[in-house]
């Protein structure tokens, strides 16, 4: 701060100084056509950057708080030169005397002021190339930082013949190449939003009847066959160089692969109502596994597509178990990874965000408003006026509890993950603000996917004790061991799941939810936040 305040005042000292020379310079002519120069030269080169330096830090305050200091040194000195610059031109339009013709300005020395205006630029300059120095010592270091947490992230090579990513790249090109053919241009006609209504459907519990819906099955057999062969591999690399880790880094679209899931649970649907078990399971697991190999992918985007389609399968899942279409005995080839666990992947996707902030700090504004290599004056001005500020931000979040190193589950995190919600309002820096992209709400989607799937791994291991023993376990603990290694704790309570055995012989396996209130496994209402995370079988 000390830095910007000189920074600010040999500014001050320099436009007023180029206040009084033009001043003088006036006060000695009486052409109008260097009147012409003179003005235009004081709005130019003493005015508008005062008013662009003001009404741009007003504008990083308002989207920015944090940058509160800025705005006062500003607009104080902004204030400070309006007055001084009015004092100036009175005193140096001023006569002597009634009887004078000349003015008082005409008497100035110009080539003292001119020295003395130079020699503040000079300051000024070197001022600002040194505080630019002092700072990217650190800025570097942050960068470097940052590339090697990316590299450390990084996925995996996969090799072409075994890598998923690349046949559901071929599926979905394949399908939009269709969509060109057949000349559909707006979006609800797509095929994505295709397969979005028919899933609508699915979870409304009608009868797969839908003729346009079977026509599309039929016809792209050929690639469903593909996103099965790509859900067998169970392992992908979408090609993405995460270092350096840009916050602008392209990503493909992970969303995409909702609807490819979306077919696989039609298709499932399909199977089941024309009793083809197998083939529906066969799908599903096709499903999981693609839901799954997203999970590569460091970045919490990723993250999250990955439990949307975890949740676009647990809903088709449950539909299938409300219509009788598929039988326990059938579930027990349901391929759920009982090592998987999104808390994991949660921490390694913050880690990952923190190297997005990390880098762009380092880097400052250059690399993202420009291609070429003309880009150091804008990095240099946000290392100078706003690295500052934004790295303390980013410091005191770290100090809050936002580190993977102090989060050991959900639980724990929650309540740091409120207080991240809390902190968007007042306290938020250019780069230091993408830290606040994973607060509560974030926290609860992930903590639902850890729900459904435990779910799902004890749905299996109830079809495989049924099967074996003839009946449902009475309670989850004699699953342990034969079908189970160990049994999965619901994330929002840190106990186990429920495991309740209605009179009527049903099974019903739920996690009580972002409420955490035992509501007998009632589905969870997506707007109120109320209900369980369940399935129900008989």
């Amino acid at each position: 701060m000390i830095g910007q305040t000189l920074l600010i005042l040999e500014f001050l000292v320099a436009t007023l100084l180029l206040t009084a020379i033009l001043t003088a310079c006036s006060a000695r002519t009486t052409s109008f056509f260097i009147e012409l120069v003179i003005w235009p030269a004081f709005l130019i080169f003493a005015v508008l950057p005062w008013a662009a330096a003001i009404f741009g830090i007003i504008w990083f305050y308002c989207t920015y708080p944090i940058y509160g200091f800025l705005l006062t040194a500003f607009c104080s000195a902004g204030a400070i030169f309006l007055i001084a610059t009015v004092w100036i031109m009175r005193r140096g339009f001023k006569r002597p005397d009634a009887s004078s013709k000349e003015r008082r300005g005409a008497r100035w020395n110009l080539l003292r002021l001119a020295i003395f205006w130079i020699a503040a630029c000079i300051c000024l300059f070197f001022t600002f190339i040194l505080l630019d120095v002092i700072q990217q010592d650190k800025t570097d270091s942050l960068k470097a930082e940052a590339c090697r947490i990316a590299e450390e992230l990084s996925p995996k090579s996969v090799p072409d013949e075994k890598n998923a990513a690349l046949l559901c790249q071929k599926a979905i090109s394949l399908l939009d190449e269709q969509d060109k053919k057949n000349h559909v241009t707006k979006d609800k006609y797509k095929w994505s939003s295709r397969v979005t209504d028919w899933q609508q459907q699915l979870s409304d519990g009608a009868k797969p009847d839908n003729k346009d819906m079977l026509a599309f099955l039929e016809n792209n057999a050929h690639i469903i066959d593909l996103i099965r062969k790509a859900g067998a591999f169970g392992q992908s690399n979408w090609g993405i160089t995460y270092n350096p880790p840009r916050i602008d880094l392209p990503l493909p679209m992970f969303g995409i692969l909702r609807s490819l899931n979306r077919i696989l649970c039609l298709s499932a649907w399909v199977n089941a109502y024309n009793n083809r078990p197998k083939e529906a399971i066969t799908d599903l697991n096709a499903a999981l596994s693609i839901s799954n190999s997203i999970l590569s992918e460091p970045p919490l985007i990723a993250l999250l597509v990955s439990r949307a389609c975890k949740t676009v399968i647990l809903d088709a899942i449950k539909v299938l178990l409300s219509q009788n279409l598929l039988k326990s005995d059938d579930f027990c080839g349901l391929e759920v990874d009982p090592q998987l666990n999104y808390w994991k992947y949660f921490r390694r996707g913050i880690r990952m965000e923190f190297a997005f902030p990390l880098y762009g700090m380092g880097s400052g504004l250059g690399e993202y408003v420009s291609s070429d290599n003309r880009r150091s004056g804008v990095s240099s001005i946000y290392r100078v006026f706003l690295f500052g500020e934004d790295y303390a931000c980013y410091q005191r979040l770290l100090q809050d509890g936002i580190r993977p190193d102090k989060m050991d589950n959900y639980l724990s995190y929650l309540p740091i993950a409120k207080s991240i919600q809390n902190t968007q309002g007042d306290s938020r820096g250019l780069f230091s603000s993408l830290m606040l992209s994973f607060g509560e709400q974030t926290t609860e989607m992930l903590a639902e996917s850890d729900a459904g799937h435990g779910v799902l791994l004890l749905l299996k291991a109830a079809c495989q004790y049924k099967r074996k023993y003839g009946d449902f376990s009475e309670t989850l603990g004699k699953l342990l061991t034969e079908f189970l290694p160990t049994l999965p704790t619901d994330p929002f309570t840190g106990q186990d799941f429920k495991y309740v055995r209605t009179e009527g012989g049903q099974i019903i396996i739920y996690s009580l939810g972002p409420d955490q209130t035992d509501d007998r496994g009632a589905a969870l209402d997506d707007k109120t936040r109320k209900g369980d995370i369940s399935l129900t079988i008989r």
